[in-house]
Order: C-alpha cells, then sequence, then structure tokens
C-alpha cells in the first residue's frame, strides 16, 4: 500500500437519518463525529506504519469484546507497535497484544511532533 493509503476501514455502526431517542442526538452529527474520529485514527496508522523502525511508545485504547457474553470492556496499551498488518486489519504490540484496526478508539504517540516535517 502507497505511503499516504488508507489503513483503517471501519464501520461498525452507521446510522444517517433521524435523532437517536436516548438523548436526541442527530445521528447525521454522529456520523460526521465518527467519520471524523476515522480519518484521525487512520493518519495515527499511517503515521506508526510509515515509523514502524522507530520503535515510539504509543497508548493504544481498543475494545476488547467479551468472549463469553455480550458486551465488553475498553482497554489501553503502553508500548511500541511492532508490526500492522493490512491484510488481516490488526495491530501488533511488541508485548505479543493483538489488536484488530476496527477495535482501536484512540491512538496517542506523544514523540510524533519530534518526526514533524518542517
Amino acid at each position: 500500500m502507497g505511503s499516504g493509503g488508507a489503513v483503517l476501514s471501519v464501520c461498525r455502526v452507521e446510522r444517517t437519518r433521524g435523532r437517536d431517542p436516548r438523548d436526541g442526538t442527530s445521528y447525521d452529527g454522529a456520523r460526521r463525529a465518527f467519520e471524523s474520529r476515522k480519518e484521525e485514527l487512520n493518519e495515527q496508522l499511517v503515521w506508526l506504519r510509515e515509523h514502524l523502525d522507530a520503535r515510539e511508545r504509543v497508548t493504544v485504547t481498543y475494545f476488547r469484546p467479551d468472549a463469553k457474553k455480550a458486551g465488553g470492556a475498553y482497554v489501553t496499551v503502553t508500548g511500541a507497535v511492532k508490526k500492522i498488518d493490512e491484510y488481516e486489519k490488526t495491530l501488533w504490540m511488541e508485548d505479543g497484544t493483538v489488536i484488530a484496526i476496527e477495535e482501536l478508539s484512540a491512538v496517542e504517540i506523544p514523540g510524533k511532533d519530534r518526526y514533524e516535517e518542517e
């Protein structure tokens, strides 16, 4: 995949019309926020893919589904990314943790600004 290509292809829930009956939020507004967040995550993943050799410490928050019942929990891990498998759509951490890209909620790269081009 080329250097600016999309890594993230997540479309978990997409609502396009009406309002959420729980809080009156516009589905269209939620969809725009979701798309914006998806773009931000994609940019972080593209950056990580391009800088894997740097072994930057990152903090990743993702949803881990419960294996026995509906639901799950959000988990946060910190460490270096070992590999991004675009075919399997997984993020491999150096500690052996494997995260499905579609389950990502946040990716923080504190050292990223040291690499910004001027």
